[in-house]
């Protein structure tokens, strides 16, 4: 060692003096230093205002390092081992094991006052590889959370590997009211005196009424944070749901949102598992305390709600089967186990009955023993087809039933095919329903109905009867009244005209809005009451186009809205003078007379049709306007027929002001341009574009009839005219038309 001034020799033993005088005290500071890194002991003291400091071991009992007036001296600082900073803090430069140990510092103003030493505690430390208190039991790990299976009690170990100092570890278990410390076997040991394995060790069975139990392995009192204060293990009670609790059904349609709740019950462990097709359950999702602290297990796009239930936006059918929801709250826990099953409902949305055109309801004529086959299409679940009666009181067999299940991917077709047997009964025509039945029955409202047509019988007779005498009707139209021998079928000469239906009444005055077509007015968006008033001056061809409705029905035109009626009655109410029964009527003017249907028969015939329309033409010739004893009175009253779809044609100044507010209300505006040609070219010329194109230059001369040819009978009458005429014709008055109509007609 070097020689020291006198000054410098005096200070160092006054120093030395104070230290061996001081009494070993408990130390006033502690401090933590990693083995293996540069470690800095602070000296809390203004070193620039002190004229002293020293740095003692005093387990070793040993002098480290001397600082004055900057000056630094010792064996600590000249082998390297130590340093010292102006301020007076003690920096070891490599830290190692003996280095943990008691320091005093001992500091003066001068040389003789204001001595001050304090002992400080340093302890070396050494951070674990993994800084997490390892629980060696996992089953499996989601995210962060170790989870344990197992059918009764389990002992449960978590240990801490390689540290400085030991971790005090211990197990409790966490609960709604908080921790509980579990009974532990603590120990720790070294293999080289510088670090060390802690270990613990804690047995936990289940309760009765437990089936999830967090546990908590805690480091206890680690400085400078080694390692994470805890790590938890989640038990749960292995335990078969099916058998425990019965699976509450959930049907949710395809592309619906799901959503399952667990329970009411104040949620702390939450574990949410899936089982499609029974296969063993898989975890979903696993929530301790906290709502938000959950974690996802699966990669589907399941979502955790607040309150611990379990939602899905778009359900498929891969999200069918079994959900259990295990559920505890750290002393009392259970399970809820849902059964999902996705529907999606067939197309169409009724069962295909054969023959039918994928309609869900329509007639067939079928021999009184025969085959009846119904389908449903793409449909899931699957279900149980029946055929049935309509009414109960309907005698009809069905046997050999043919009940086939093709699965199409997730979907399946089903079908039934049955024989029936209709021989017992003289009726020609029952309603069979094909429906589904079953246990998922009630998921669909699956239902389509037939009705059965026999041959020979009195309604197909009386259809027959019809048909025949509408015939006669609509093949006899006149286009130029009062000329017998030129008889059209109307078909040939029909052309709509504008019809215009009644919106409302606004400021005492009628609102009325275009009709597409004739169609419409036997659909049921625009017979909205059931009966309608047709009205149209004379000439406008209101009798023509009922006769149009009827050559639509028999034809069985399947564009056409009568197509779909299984009745229309048509009377001409001029006839109907002293008649009072519309079936009389109908019996005595459309029938034969060597029919052998009666009134009754009439009446039971139309009661057991499901579609039927009532055409009653020409209500300002009915003789018997006045009367309220008449069934016509009594069918616009809706005191019968309230099923029938009813059309009462008639004059505008003869509409019937008793039935009118209560009808449905529709008038014939007449003809316009692209009428006037269709007619040319449907009735008079062909589709001869210049024939067509003369016969309407030749109206366009006569400006005077513009208005008048609006008019389908005028027109009508001038197209004929014009086109027969051996000369141009000029008219400069309406007199002069109708001067010429009239020699027309002599001649003619």
């Amino acid at each position: 060692m070097a020689i020291f001034d006198t000054g410098l020799l005096l200070a160092f033993a006054i120093i030395l003096l104070l230290s061996s005088a001081t009494s070993l005290e408990e130390c006033e500071q502690t401090y933590y230093v990693e083995i293996g890194t540069r470690g800095l002991i602070p000296c809390s003291c203004n070193g620039s205002s002190l004229a002293l400091i020293a740095w003692i071991n005093v387990n070793e009992g040993k002098t480290l390092l001397l600082l004055h007036d900057d000056d630094k001296r010792g064996d600590g600082y000249e082998s390297g081992e130590y340093d010292i900073y102006p301020n007076g803090s003690l920096l070891i430069n490599n830290v190692t094991a003996s280095h943990e140990s008691v320091y005093r510092v001992s500091t003066a103003i001068s040389i003789l006052h204001d001595r001050f030493s304090k002992n400080i505690c340093v302890h070396t430390t050494v951070k674990p590889a993994i800084t997490i208190p390892v629980i060696e039991e996992c089953s499996n790990t989601y995210g962060t959370t170790c989870v344990k299976s197992t059918t009764d009690s389990v002992e449960v170990n978590c240990f801490v590997r390689d540290s400085r100092p030991a971790v005090k570890l211990s197990w409790s278990l966490r609960t709604h009211g908080g921790d509980h410390v579990l009974p532990s076997n603590y120990k720790k040991y070294t293999f080289d005196d510088v670090t060390y394995t802690s270990h613990v060790t804690a047995t936990l069975s289940f309760g009765e009424s437990s089936v999830l139990s967090l546990l908590a392995c805690r480091a206890n009192n680690v400085p400078l944070n080694l390692v994470e204060d805890e790590n938890v293990l989640l038990i749960e009670k292995e335990m078969d749901y099916t058998s425990l609790v019965t699976p509450i059904r959930r049907y949710l349609k395809i592309h619906s949102p799901m959503n399952l709740s667990c329970t009411d019950l104040g949620l702390n462990l939450v574990i949410w598992k899936w089982s499609p097709e029974s296969d063993a359950f898989e975890t979903l999702y696993v929530s301790i305390f906290q709502n938000s602290n959950h974690t996802k297990i699966s990669n589907m796009e399941y979502k955790l709600e607040d309150e611990g239930s379990l939602s899905l936006q778009n359900t498929l059918v891969e999200h069918e089967g079994l959900y259990a929801c295990v559920y505890d709250n750290g002393v009392s826990g259970g399970s809820v186990l849902y059964d999902v099953l996705v529907m999606v409902d067939p197309t169409p949305v009724f069962p295909v009955i054969d023959g039918c055109n994928h309609q869900q309801y329509c007639v067939l004529e079928k021999q009184p023993q025969d085959v009846l086959t119904c389908s449903v299409l793409g449909i899931r679940p699957k279900v149980t087809l029946e055929w049935r009666a309509f009414r109960e009181e309907t005698t009809i067999d069905f046997t050999q039933h043919q009940f086939t299940v093709t699965r199409l991917g997730d979907l399946y077709d089903i079908s039934l095919t049955v024989n029936f047997d209709f021989t017992l009964t003289t009726q020609n025509k029952v309603t069979v329903e094909c429906g589904a039945v079953g246990e998922n029955a009630g998921l669909f409202s699956l239902s389509a109905k037939v009705d059965l047509l026999f041959p020979n019988g009195k309604a197909e007779r009386f259809i027959e009867h019809l048909k025949a005498k509408y015939e006669i009707f609509y093949d006899s139209v006149q286009p130029i009244p009062y000329i017998k021998d030129r008889m059209y079928c109307v078909d040939k000469v029909f052309v709509e005209g504008g019809i215009e239906y009644m919106t409302g009444i606004s400021g005492g005055q009628a609102q009325w809005d275009q009709l597409s077509s004739y169609q419409e007015l036997v659909e049921e968006n625009c017979l909205k009451t059931k009966r309608q008033i047709l009205e149209g001056e004379p000439g406008y061809g209101k009798s023509t186009l009922t006769l149009q409705l009827l050559y639509d029905w028999c034809k069985c035109h399947s564009k056409t809205s009568s197509s779909g009626v299984d009745v229309i009655t048509y009377l001409r109410l001029r006839q109907l003078r002293g008649v009072e029964s519309i079936f009389s009527a109908i019996r005595q003017f459309i029938l034969p007379r060597d029919s052998d249907i009666s009134e009754e028969d009439i009446k039971e015939i139309l009661n057991h049709m499901s579609s039927v329309l009532v055409l009653l033409d020409g209500f300002d010739e009915y003789p018997d306007q006045e009367s309220t004893e008449t069934d016509i009175y009594h069918i616009m009253k809706k005191d019968m027929f309230q099923g029938f779809n009813v059309i009462l044609t008639t004059r505008p100044s003869c509409v019937p002001t008793d039935f009118a507010p209560h009808s449905d209300r529709v008038r014939l505006t007449g003809f316009g341009e692209e009428a006037r040609k269709k007619y040319v070219e449907k009735a008079v010329v062909g589709k001869c574009g210049e024939a067509v194109n003369e016969l309407l230059r030749k109206l366009e001369e006569n400006p005077v009839l513009d208005d008048l040819c609006q008019v389908p009978l005028f027109f009508v009458t001038f197209a004929h005219m014009t086109y027969e005429g051996e000369h141009s014709l000029t008219f400069n008055s309406v007199t002069s038309f109708f001067r010429y109509m009239i020699s027309f007609f002599t001649v003619t």
